[in-house]
């Protein structure tokens, strides 16, 4: 993971439950950790969302990002069996204006 000074890169590896970090191009900018969505970081990082992911995943992600980068921050139960887990979208501030949403 390449850090760039951006105040999220803080949020990202300070953070035990913050991953990855998408752009408003909803482009993945930084993953950080395990593999999510199915694939590896290196896979993600510099990607746009509708190219990386199969569309039906895509389409509810960037739904769901969009949601983040509009200010809502959204709980969701994760599907990998572990009852006790939930994955976040959260907005993140960003510099000069940029805007990110990270979970």
């Amino acid at each position: 993971m390449q850090e760039s000074g951006c105040p999220c890169d803080a949020f990202l590896t300070q953070s035990p439950t913050c991953h990855w970090i998408v752009r408003s191009d909803l482009v993945f900018d930084r993953v950080y950790g395990m593999p999510f969505f199915g694939k590896p970081a290196e896979e993600l990082e510099g990607h746009p969302v509708g190219d990386v992911l199969s569309p039906e995943m895509a389409e509810t992600w960037t739904a769901r990002f969009q949601r983040g980068l509009k200010g809502e921050s959204l709980s969701l139960p994760e599907k990998s069996g572990h009852p006790f887990r939930k994955l976040w979208v959260l907005r993140l501030p960003g510099e000069n204006g940029c805007q990110y949403v990270g979970g």
